[in-house]
């Protein structure tokens, strides 16, 4: 990001330089794919040679965000080689850039096989079962919100695990709808004032035909749809959401915030905030700036929570810790 072609192909070159001088006489060979994967072929399966190259790399080029992955072939590199390569880099992070084949890895890559199926099951079946998370009206302590989960025994794992199996196999677009749809099933036979909140993947954000369908599916409806400010999600399409008068839902804002794009929030009907957001300098400067018909949801943890310490900000709801968990929305109809 940030890096025009001429500099990016600038920086590829002095990464190749540095992995062929680092391996030394270990280098078996460098090869480019898509100008995001560089393979590295070590002659050498010693851990702590790889182990040394690898930490090298991390040290040698820290200005990159790099992410590596390692794993043993024997004589030839075959296309599942390169996939379990993939798959493997894919479960990397900030927090561990670099994984090695393991018997944890092969693991999660039967889990994610398995959970694939799962997927492709309940695509093709067109209903999956939820959960509902109760979002709290903090002065009357009523429920007056409902975030929408997959429930966890369709997942067979966490969200993290479903999200690198949906990724890999392009299915966002269709679990989306699966969850708008199996949604809007469950509203429809039991009409209710409380609104439902549903978070949609970045693919479907950037899909205006999958949008319309969707649009189409929770008209007059309850639904809310919810914005992740960590993925990607133009302006444009946020306006033009607005324009058909859908209630839009934001999360995950001021830590993936930019100053040229605060004005996007001004659009939306309900804003999460974590409680780290409460201790920024200037929040009550920047709720302020917001008219009435904003509503603030206050999202925190396990630690208890004060009426009396949310009363300087403007919080209209709670989620957290003491949130219930149902796998039906019955409870609706006497808590909202």
């Amino acid at each position: 990001r940030d890096y025009n072609h001429e500099n990016y192909k600038a920086k590829l070159k002095d990464l190749e330089e540095a992995l062929r001088l680092l391996s030394k006489q270990h280098f078996g060979g460098l090869y480019l794919e898509s100008f995001s994967y560089l393979y590295l072929v070590i002659l050498n399966i010693d851990k702590r040679v790889t182990k040394r190259i690898s930490d090298l790399v991390c040290k040698e080029l820290s200005e990159l965000d790099l992410r590596i992955s390692l794993l043993q072939a024997n004589h030839s590199v075959r296309t599942d080689k390169l996939i379990q390569l993939k798959y493997l880099n894919a479960l990397t992070g900030t927090s561990n850039p670099v994984i090695y084949d393991n018997k944890n890895f092969r693991y999660n890559q039967e889990l994610s096989k398995t959970i694939l199926l799962n997927v492709n099951k309940f695509i093709e079946a067109k209903r999956i079962p939820l959960t509902f998370t109760s979002i709290h009206h903090l002065s009357s302590n009523k429920i007056g919100l409902y975030q929408v989960d997959v429930s966890a025994s369709a997942m067979l794992g966490e969200e993290s695990t479903l999200n690198r199996v949906l990724d890999s196999a392009g299915l966002h677009l269709e679990w989306d709808y699966l969850v708008i749809h199996s949604l809007s099933l469950i509203v429809k036979q039991q009409p209710s004032q409380t609104g439902f909140v549903v978070l949609l993947s970045e693919d479907t954000w950037n899909d205006k035909k999958q949008l319309a369908k969707i649009q189409r599916k929770i008209k007059d409806l309850p639904i809310l749809l919810a914005v992740d400010f960590s993925t990607n999600v133009p302006k444009e399409t946020i306006l033009e959401m607005k324009e058909k008068h859908l209630s839009l839902y934001a999360r995950n804002c001021l830590n993936h915030m930019s100053p040229n794009r605060i004005d996007i929030l001004f659009h939306f009907d309900y804003i999460q905030l974590q409680m780290n957001d409460l201790g920024l300098k200037n929040i009550n400067r920047f709720l302020n700036l917001f008219d009435t018909s904003t509503a603030f949801v206050l999202q925190y943890a396990n630690q208890t929570l004060k009426r009396s310490d949310l009363e300087p900000y403007r919080i209209d709801y709670v989620i957290g810790g003491a949130s219930e968990k149902h796998e039906s929305v019955t409870i609706s109809k006497t808590s909202s």
